[in-house]
């Protein structure tokens, strides 16, 4: 016996998941948006709205390839920038890391060398 009910609404202008307990005194929603952002809500009888119970992202560090290859993201303060490179890497675009868009990721300094010596 399960402890909820699920329905699946597949209608042309949206798709969602209804969970429900069999006494229906608990509404919970999953929403999904186009950019991919996931979000649980709960109905709050008390004033007749879906409240937030939990949502993803919900740390910038939490978006795939935010920080690009050779790079980790840690975000230990909300206001520094949470991409840095790998030892022995360097920013492949040092431009863009300036204005916190570490999406090209980084690239070794031994390679870095190696294309300027070529050019």
């Amino acid at each position: 016996m399960s402890l909820y009910k699920s329905t699946f609404v597949n209608d042309p202008d949206e798709k969602y998941f209804v969970y429900t307990v069999p006494d229906d005194s608990y509404l919970l929603r999953i929403t999904v948006d186009h950019s991919g952002h996931v979000k649980a809500l709960t109905w709050r009888e008390s004033d007749g709205q879906w409240k937030d119970y939990w949502k993803t992202p919900l740390f910038q560090c939490d978006y795939y390839g935010l920080c690009g290859a050779d790079s980790t993201c840690e975000l230990t303060n909300h206001n520094r920038f949470g991409c840095s490179c790998l030892p022995g890497f360097e920013p492949k675009y040092p431009k863009e890391w300036s204005t916190r868009d570490g999406s090209g990721g980084c690239v070794s300094l031994d390679a870095q060398e190696q294309e300027s010596c070529s050019l």
